[in-house]
């Protein structure tokens, strides 16, 4: 299989559960190594590093089960990514928590930066997850079901700030099954099926695509992007 995300793109990656979208995101974060083949990231194999060191190059990503510090306060928690996560250098602890403030505010949670971690809804931790990966300064970023378990109105605002991150410079793969999400804001969708390249395209061309019909939800209204403003 081969998957090639170019430089500020939004790329939607999708697929029946057990196709491989998290195996290949575990590959491309450098928690699995590859029996073959190999990552390339702007133009360097990085195939043999850690995720640590990968971050540190501008790869970061979510998880789809959110894993904050839960003893630490919204702030820190974000402050941590962006002292550790830094290209270039390690910045200055104050440095690092003006970053996190700023990237908390952009994803709403300004209001939140002094309560603990523990105390977040489902909605706020998806949200907190996504701020640390942001304060990396990523080039990259992976975003695995980060609306999963939303509220409607919840996936609506996730869609503007993911909107919003990708406008400023970074290039994004998402996984995601909420197809509201990830077909009302992908450039480009890609379809995984048993490990394989099932098919690729705008996302209107995938949910027209019969193959994809078939193998992923069996209906071609489920998989039918949305209209403009939903």
């Amino acid at each position: 299989m081969r998957l090639l995300l170019s430089r500020g793109e939004l790329l939607g990656l999708i697929g029946p559960n057990g196709a491989g979208k998290t195996t290949l995101f575990n590959v491309i974060a450098g928690v699995y190594r590859p029996d073959e083949g190999n990552v390339v990231f702007q133009g360097r194999d990085i195939t043999r590093l850690r995720p640590h060191a990968r971050c540190r190059l501008g790869l970061a990503r979510t998880f789809q089960l959110t894993k904050p510090f839960l003893g630490l306060g919204v702030l820190e928690n974000v402050t941590l990514g962006a002292y550790y996560g830094a290209k270039g250098g390690r910045p200055g602890l104050g440095e690092a928590r003006d970053r996190a403030e700023d990237v908390l505010r952009r994803v709403g949670l300004g209001g939140k930066r002094d309560h603990l971690a523990s105390t977040l809804t489902v909605g706020e931790r998806k949200r907190l997850e996504l701020a640390r990966a942001v304060a990396t300064q990523p080039s990259v970023l992976l975003l695995d079901e980060v609306v999963a378990g939303l509220s409607s109105a919840e996936v609506g605002e996730m869609m503007e700030i993911i909107r919003s991150i990708w406008a400023s410079g970074v290039t994004i793969l998402m996984v995601e099954h909420v197809m509201r999400a990830v077909m009302g804001i992908s450039q480009r969708i890609v379809v995984l099926h048993q490990g394989q390249v099932l098919a690729g395209g705008t996302p209107a061309t995938v949910a027209s695509n019969p193959d994809v019909v078939s193998a992923y939800l069996g209906s071609a209204s489920a998989l039918a992007a949305p209209t403009a403003g939903a």
